[in-house]
């Protein structure tokens, strides 16, 4: 079911661990790779914000820096502000989904 979600879609991640997660997963138990688009919040707020707001790249530091609270160890929470971190830079750069888009094909699964 999954697959369904993700193939020949754009796939928000903070930082790159559930692309690698991913991959590892499908690989693991022989499943079919989606093929999707990447966009990392983590690189999002890079751009969006410099330097970037927070003290790092992690997701509540960039959180709490633009004002967005979640459930730290809830993986639906952590989707929704990894969503919101980009939502946000949309709205502060005026820049739209496919502006924050990586340029290469290196980004697609």
């Amino acid at each position: 079911i999954l697959y369904h979600y993700l193939d020949n879609h754009i796939t928000v991640c903070h930082t790159p661990f559930h692309r690698a997660a991913l991959h590892q997963a499908c690989r693991k138990y022989d499943l079919r790779l989606p093929f999707c688009t990447w966009l990392d919040s983590a690189d999002v707020a890079r751009r969006a914000w410099e330097p970037s707001p927070g003290c790092g790249d992690g997701l509540a530091d960039t959180c709490a820096a633009i004002g967005y609270q979640f459930a730290e160890h809830d993986a639906l929470e952590r989707a929704k502000a990894a969503a919101f971190i980009l939502l946000a830079a949309i709205e502060k750069t005026g820049i739209d989904l496919r502006g924050w888009l990586p340029s290469e094909e290196s980004q697609r699964c």
